[in-house]
């Protein structure tokens, strides 16, 4: 199966997964479906576009079969991809494991630094690290504020930050 046909069966997949959800909605307040119900709409859209633009001459000049330009067969890309995917699923693990004992702020910050950096380039120089850190500095403090000052959600302050 080519990863062109895959990226299509999997977005097929994730807009019968999103029907399935819009299904499923069930509100006890007027207002308490607008955050979940924004979210799936916003999906539902970019699926769709993934699957047009999957038709389009640019996804096409995307599609791997295996072969280099000469004829050649290539080393599989997706088996190096498929442990970077593995690296991800376990730093989510840990994340989850560590979220309310360490905090938000701090997991959120290791948690998005580490796979930012994880699915990069993977320079271990310090630049490299700094800019990682900036970044997951940077999401959690977006999240933090819109979830705590705007949703009115707190997060869990963690060891470090408990009063």
């Amino acid at each position: 199966m080519s990863p062109l046909t895959r990226d299509r069966l999997g977005s097929l997949l994730m807009l019968v997964f999103v029907a399935v959800l819009w299904s499923q909605r069930h509100y006890t307040s007027p207002f308490g479906g607008l955050f979940p119900d924004t979210i799936l709409v916003i999906m539902a859209a970019c699926i769709v576009l993934t699957l047009v633009l999957s038709f389009t001459r640019f996804a096409a000049g995307l599609d791997r079969s295996g072969a280099d330009e000469d004829g050649d067969t290539v080393q599989d890309p997706l088996s190096a991809r498929r442990w970077r995917v593995f690296g991800v699923v376990v730093m989510l693990a840990l994340w989850v494991w560590l979220y309310r004992p360490a905090g938000f702020a701090l997991t959120g910050t290791l948690g998005f630094a580490g796979i930012a950096w994880f699915l990069g380039e993977r320079r271990a120089d310090l630049t490299e690290i700094a800019k990682v850190l900036l970044l997951g500095a940077s999401v959690s403090l977006v999240i933090y504020l819109v979830f705590d000052y705007s949703l009115r959600v707190p997060l869990p302050p963690g060891f470090l930050f408990e009063g």
